[in-house]
């Protein structure tokens, strides 16, 4: 009987097999039954029979298993012989089994008990018992147990000392050397997280490594697999680099994989999972990351059957992570899930366990997060008492107690905004201040204990009118913005204060503090925007950096540096299509002095171009989650792989200012055809930046009647007309006239650009109205002004006092895609395709498009090739493979401007959509002519005024050097006029004259107004010309 107990014991281990540990014991208890007292053999198979029921317990953790355990072992020590030769194994699985109980109750009395019969175990052992090392081993474990649960330095010390000797005393070859190695690695983790060492996380990771690469590969790797993700965790948290968070995650998910659902530890890997996607949430702030991390606490709180320390734990990652959506939804039944997940932790978690200073820190917090939306929340008092208790629960030297002190300063900075006592900020700089002393300079979290020290002497200052916290400060958010450690979006935020302090006219400082903080901005730029993230999620990023170039700009020319100024310009504004750009670059460059570099470099963009928009494409939340998240780790390595290949190649000789922003002087070069205008507005200062043909000098046009609420004003009123007008989308008939406020809107806009842009800048170059040929202007405008139509401005009720009596406008929305476009070949591909519309479904009919594409192709004469698309042939795909075909493309249907997604604006096809992202992932070359006859195709993003965000702009990103667009919806009637006299013109003599198309559709334009008249503004107006 007691062979067979033996036989299903050993097959358990192998199978893990319930029915065949349940056997087991019943063959056990029956030997045990026949076997009559005093016999010598019983005290081995009651020791036989308790391992297993400690094995069951292990497996699923049935507590009455594991008290039944420890009886029975008790028992069979009870009754041996001392010198029994099998006591030491019984010592050591009666130790197994106190471990295992103070694991699930974290008792201090049951680590005590297994330390006791471990340490006796080894003292029956010869020195060179085979056993030894596994005993070291466990012995080790335990020490680390009691430590984690008591933070006694001295127990993790003699944990490490242990399990060293236990990996220094294995023979070569040791088929167990990589699980000694993997425990001794857990132990300087253990150490890590109270202590905050670096070289304990690096050695760490060093021997789990090492461990899991000397595993047989017959042999199971879980418990590996789950130390060494909570290890590249751990060093993610201290220091920030991506690459370790996404190996965590990759670990984690291995070991969930081996683990079954009933395995005792699931839970600790759904927790370790749930706790690492929320790390990387706080980081790149993905929306399914902390959807991923509440589905793996929710999942491990399920597996969690009775009331013990671990269900507090998991209760306390639920608190926190719904404390963080609540700081991102502001929707209260977050807050609500959140205080009910701490209330109930609290409860389940000893006053002396080590975890609960976490869960008084987390409830502080989540009053933190309520306090940030509503300050005049009650109860502030209690929340400072929760937080002073973590804070004296936690001693010296942990490497939670910054985090701690960090919390506690808030809260004080919290009342003394709401109370105004002066000791309280007092308080929050000492707590603060304590919080950078206690944490290494190179951990990642310094900046947020920075930004959070910078707020609090700022606010001092500014109340107490005191000139050192005003320096204090300043110095914090320089420090914050500076750090090594990359905490982008924190340190962008603290450049931007940094840059708002210094850059105060009622400061006294030199003009340089301020250059130096808008740069360090301006630096930071591409790491909040950051390529590793799909199109959608870097436009979400977008309006984090929304005014900095303008306000950076504006400090620039108040510091006469205009090439500075500029420059600054084209770095922080159209920033995902300028990365788009870069990785269509062919690197002609590089190839000439490092071609392996150059294939490599263009191997990984071609990679980023093609994932940018397929990430946002393609996400399918029932496709198989292993795959998304192997795609999303491989774009953040593709990313990563393509800053390095970059910074390798600014290494080689004459390649320093490789893929850099252009300079000033080559911006200049943009200006060919006529004068180049950059209008800036800020709320500093409003300027116009002019760049003649033939010189890089930049002239300075000071704007002094222009400002920024006078531009945000004139914006509204725009949106407010057309909407009163039920200007929506391109319509057959002529809409109902306009009440006379409505015109007045127009005429007031019309006429505040004249005076406060046009005219300033027409005098400076000197233009007379009405000469034999209008030169041509090309605008470049920032935030809200490039919403407003600044080619209509003037007085229509005077003469020569409007912009087109003297200049034929265009528009671009960056300097970069005119020099992309002037790069571009000149010869074309002599064809034309038009695309027609006259019925959509869910849309109103277009009738004059038929007559719209007869226009245009009564003008075509050989050699030029005419194609036409219209109905169920139109569809994105045919479109898209047809424009490869041609030189020009005619769109002639409707249109739809996506406020919320704005790479899902496109043109409405037969029964599809061609989007603005399938646009944008095209790298059309040699392009001409992309005639937008649609509504709206020029109307960007309120929201993202600076990233130029529609379909004119991703015509010309796409490789189109001359678009026609539409600021807001046309009528439908007017689109065959345009067209027919566009084409007149671009058409003449059997050439495409892509670049006559801006005076072709002046002139067009001067056609309408003169058929609809001068102040039927949103018939003529909306027409625009964008590129070269």
């Amino acid at each position: 009987m007691h062979s067979l107990g033996n036989s299903y014991c050993t097959q358990f281990r192998l199978t893990y097999n319930r029915n065949d540990i349940d056997k087991s014991i019943d063959f056990y208890t029956k030997a045990i039954n026949l076997t009559h007292q005093g016999h010598p053999y019983r005290a081995g198979q009651i020791a036989s029979l308790g391992q297993s029921y400690c094995s069951r317990f292990i497996q699923y953790g049935e507590l009455s298993d594991i008290e039944k355990a420890i009886e029975l072992q008790k028992q069979g020590l009870k009754i041996a012989t001392p010198n029994d030769p099998s006591i030491h194994g019984w010592l050591y699985n009666l130790g197994i089994s106190y471990k295992s109980r103070f694991t699930r109750l974290c008792d201090l009395k049951d680590a005590n008990e297994a330390i006791e019969h471990l340490t006796q175990s080894i003292g029956y052992m010869p020195k060179d018992h085979p056993n030894k090392p596994a005993s070291l081993t466990l012995l080790g474990d335990v020490y680390q147990s009691r430590f984690d649960h008591g933070g006694n330095l001295a127990d993790i010390n003699l944990a490490i000392e242990y399990q060293t000797r236990a990996v220094v005393s294995i023979p070569g070859g040791d088929i167990q050397s990589f699980f000694r190695l993997g425990r001794l690695g857990s132990s300087y983790m253990s150490r890590f997280k109270w202590f905050g060492a670096e070289e304990d996380i690096q050695k760490a990771i060093e021997l789990l490594a090492k461990a899991l690469a000397l595993k047989p590969s017959n042999l199971e790797d879980m418990d590996l697999l789950v130390s060494l993700g909570n290890t590249y965790s751990l060093r993610f948290e201290y220091l920030g680099q991506l690459s370790d968070v996404d190996e965590a995650i990759n670990h984690l998910i291995q070991a969930e994989t081996l683990a079954s659902e009933r395995h005792i530890a699931m839970s600790d890997i759904l927790t370790s999972l749930g706790n690492t996607y929320f790390r990387r949430f706080i980081r790149l702030r993905r929306s399914e990351d902390i959807d991923k991390a509440l589905e793996y606490q929710v999942r491990a709180l399920g597996l969690q059957s009775q009331h013990y320390a671990g269900e507090g734990l998991i209760l306390n990652n639920l608190g926190t992570i719904h404390t963080e959506r609540f700081r991102c939804s502001k929707k209260q039944v977050d807050a609500n899930n959140a205080l009910e997940c701490l209330t109930k932790a609290i409860s389940f978690i000893s006053e002396d366990h080590p975890a609960m200073p976490g869960v008084l820190h987390s409830l502080a917090n989540l009053y933190i997060s309520r306090l940030q939306l509503d300050p005049t929340l009650e109860g502030i008092d209690t929340a400072i008492n929760y937080q002073t208790q973590a804070v004296a629960l936690t001693p010296e030297g942990h490497a939670q107690l910054p985090n701690f002190t960090n919390s506690l300063g808030l809260l004080y900075h919290y009342r003394y905004e709401k109370q105004g006592k002066l000791e309280d900020i007092d308080q929050a700089i000492h707590w603060q201040a304590r919080s950078v002393m206690l944490t290494p300079n190179e951990h990642a979290r310094v900046p947020i204990w920075l930004m959070a020290l910078g707020n609090s002497f700022y606010i001092r200052s500014f109340n107490e009118r005191d000139y050192v916290s005003f320096s204090s400060a300043i110095e914090c958010y320089r420090k914050c913005a500076q750090h090594s450690t990359l905490f982008p979006e924190m340190q962008l935020e603290a450049a931007i204060k940094w840059a708002n302090c210094v850059s105060d006219p009622n400061v006294p400082v030199p003009e340089d503090w301020c250059l130096e903080a808008y740069q360090t901005a301006m630096d930071l730029v591409p790491h909040v925007v950051w390529l590793g993230t799909k199109i959608g999620k870097r436009y979400t990023d977008a309006q984090k950096i929304k005014d900095l170039a303008s306000n950076a700009a504006a400090v620039a020319i108040r510091a006469a540096k205009y090439d500075l100024a500029l420059e600054w310009l084209e770095e922080g504004r159209s920033v995902i299509w300028n990365q788009i750009l870069q990785l269509r670059d062919p690197f002609d460059d590089l190839v000439a002095i490092d071609p392996l570099i150059a294939e490599n470099l263009h191997r990984v963009a071609k990679e980023l171009y093609n994932n940018g928009s397929t990430l946002e494409m393609h996400s399918d939340p029932l496709k198989d989650f292993g795959a998304q998240e192997k795609a999303i780790q491989n774009h953040h390595r593709l990313a990563e792989n393509y800053q390095a290949l970059v910074a390798a190649a600014r290494k080689l000789p004459g390649l320093q200012g490789f893929l850099r922003h252009a300079k000033a002087s080559t911006l200049a070069g943009v200006a060919r055809s006529g004068p180049l205008v950059v209008l800036n507005v800020s709320r500093f200062r409003c300027d116009a930046l002019v760049i003649r043909p033939s010189t890089d000098q930049i002239t300075h046009v000071a704007l002094p009647e222009l400002s920024l609420n006078t531009v945000n004003s004139a914006r509204n009123a725009i949106v407010q007309s057309l909407r009163r007008n039920h200007v929506r989308d391109r319509g057959m008939k002529p809409r109902p006239k306009a009440e006379d406020e409505n015109k007045d809107t127009f005429e007031d806009v019309l006429v505040m650009l004249w005076k406060c842009v046009a005219k300033p800048v027409l005098d400076a170059l000197g233009y007379m109205p009405n000469t034999e040929e209008l030169p041509r202007i090309t605008w470049c405008a920032t935030g809200a002004l490039s919403f407003l139509p600044i080619h209509a401005s003037g007085y229509y009720d005077r003469p020569d006092a409007k912009l087109s009596d003297y200049a034929v406008s265009s528009y671009t929305p960056t300097l970069s895609i005119l020099l992309s476009a002037m790069s571009s070949s000149s010869e074309l591909p002599h064809g034309i395709l038009a695309v027609g519309q006259e019925s959509t479904p869910r849309a109103t009919p277009l009738p004059g498009t038929k007559k719209e594409l007869e226009n245009i192709k009564r003008y075509i004469n050989e050699p030029l090739v005419y194609s036409q698309l219209e109905g169920h042939d139109a569809t994105s795909h045919s479109v898209l493979s047809e424009m490869e075909n041609h030189g020009w493309v005619h769109f002639a249907c409707h249109a739809h401007q996506n406020a919320y997604n704005p790479i899902k604006s496109g043109f409405l096809l037969h029964k599809d959509t061609l989007y603005l992202e399938q646009i944008a992932r095209v790298s059309f070359q040699n392009k001409g002519l992309a005639f937008l006859s649609a509504c709206q195709t020029a109307t960007g993003d309120q929201e993202l005024p600076d990233e130029s965000v529609h379909l004119a702009s991703g015509m010309l990103m796409a490789g189109y050097s001359s678009v026609i667009a539409t600021m807001w919806s046309i009528i439908d009637e007017d689109a065959p006029l345009i067209a027919d006299e566009v084409y007149a013109r671009v058409l003449e003599g059997g050439r495409m004259n892509t670049g006559g198309s801006a005076r072709a559709l002046h002139h067009a334009v001067c056609r309408l107004r003169e058929k609809v008249g001068d102040k039927s503004f949103t018939r003529w107006v909306p027409y625009i010309h964008m590129g070269i």
